[in-house]
């Protein structure tokens, strides 16, 4: 495995300091050993003076004695000192790894505030490469679930023309300058009642008009929230939080990759239900090659989603 910058240097230092440290600075308890040698050696020799060998026996303790107390002292610097130092290292680490919400003028998005996990040191190479990518990714799911949104907004305002039985251009005109979406599913609702009054499409379209009021508001999220990093165990994702970062919980909702592709899959779904409804209504279903009978049923029921299996567009949801 790659040792990155900081261990390399870390381990450099380490050894020279167990080579060169305890050369410069001793212990005072390596005085007091010595101290304590000597002490000892005087009284061997006064005991051992007047017998044969005694003194070459006091002479041999006492060089043991000093051996012991300078490798002592020595292991003591060498290792400990080194031992604290990573362990304070791995600490402080550890401990700075946690995320932390920093406000922040990122590199991707010139004014966006984010909420950085402050991570461990990379490679620096690698660390861009693999943010750029998480980034990219974040962002070309949100530019398909917008645009996949956009879609469901002129399946509205088709079945709007249909409504008010008025040209796509002038019904057009009236959809897009109403900026209000509760108010233009309101509209809408109305409007379905006063064409077709108790219809036996009104199931559907009350279903509908609830599930794209869902769609509505999830749509505001992913335009109005921001980027925010993350980093879990070395791996950067990127995520949609909602711009108020000063009042954050750990409950605060977050929109990923996958909730903004599933928004993408319900998006299209709905907007082909509406085609087809939009179709069916106006009678065109009838003349084209596509039976009317299984959207006919739909039709009548409220729309579910997922949908089950057998329904037309069930396989087409399952297409990669």
């Amino acid at each position: 495995m790659r040792l990155i910058t900081w261990q390399r240097i870390g381990i450099i230092a380490s050894v020279i300091w167990v080579v060169a440290g305890p050369t410069y600075f001793h212990l005072s308890r390596e005085d007091n050993d010595k101290r304590a040698a000597r002490d000892q050696y005087q009284r061997c020799i006064q005991n051992q003076a007047t017998k044969q060998g005694g003194v070459e026996r006091c002479n041999k303790d006492l060089r043991q004695a000093l051996a012991v107390a300078h490798w002592t002292s020595w292991g003591q610097l060498a290792f400990i000192p080194v031992a604290v130092g990573w362990g304070l290292v791995f600490l402080v680490r550890r401990i700075r790894g946690r995320p932390k919400a920093i406000s922040v003028h990122g590199p991707y998005g010139a004014n966006a505030l984010r909420e950085v996990a402050v991570p461990p040191a990379k490679d620096n190479e690698d660390r861009i490469r693999a943010r750029k990518e998480a980034y990219d990714q974040l962002r070309i799911a949100r530019a398909e679930a917008i645009q996949f949104y956009a879609g469901l907004e002129r399946a509205l305002c088709s079945l709007l023309a249909n409504f008010l039985e008025a040209s796509p251009d002038t019904a057009a005109t009236l959809f897009y300058r109403n900026a209000n979406a509760n108010s233009r599913n309101e509209i809408l609702l109305r409007l379905f009642e006063k064409r077709y009054g108790n219809s036996e499409y009104a199931a559907f379209w009350k279903s509908a008009i609830n599930r794209i009021g869902g769609l509505d508001r999830r749509r505001n999220e992913i335009v109005h929230w921001q980027e925010a990093e993350f980093e879990d165990a070395g791996k950067i994702r990127v995520q949609l939080i909602a711009g108020n970062l000063w009042d954050r919980t750990p409950n605060s909702g977050s929109l990923g990759i996958e909730e903004l592709k599933d928004f993408t899959a319900e998006c299209d779904f709905v907007t082909k239900s509406l085609n087809m409804f939009d179709v069916l209504l106006n009678g065109a279903l009838e003349k084209s090659a596509v039976s009317t009978e299984p959207w006919h049923d739909i039709c009548q029921k409220p729309m579910i989603y997922p949908p089950p299996d057998g329904h037309p567009l069930s396989k087409v949801e399952q297409e990669p």
